[in-house]
């Protein structure tokens, strides 16, 4: 069985697609914060059954051109 969560999103740009990017970083960035805020408690009960690095999101999210991304793997080693 395969679970799978999508998110559409349909808005006008006015100079570049960027701006949608922009939209939803943000939004990931204020889903983490409110999580974090909100359920520390059991964030924290999930923590200790199930130790775990947690998710940190750059703020603001990074934006690479796919020839950037492509680079920057390549010289991380993955092909």
């Amino acid at each position: 069985m395969c679970e799978f969560t999508g998110l559409d999103m349909e808005m006008e740009f006015k100079n570049h697609y960027w701006e949608v990017l922009d939209v939803l970083g943000d939004m990931l960035i204020s889903m983490f914060k409110g999580l974090k805020e909100r359920y520390s408690r059991e964030l924290q009960i999930i923590d200790a059954q199930y130790p775990h690095t947690e998710f940190r999101c750059v703020e603001p999210v990074v934006k690479l051109h796919f020839k950037e991304g492509v680079k920057l793997l390549k010289e991380a080693g993955i092909e």
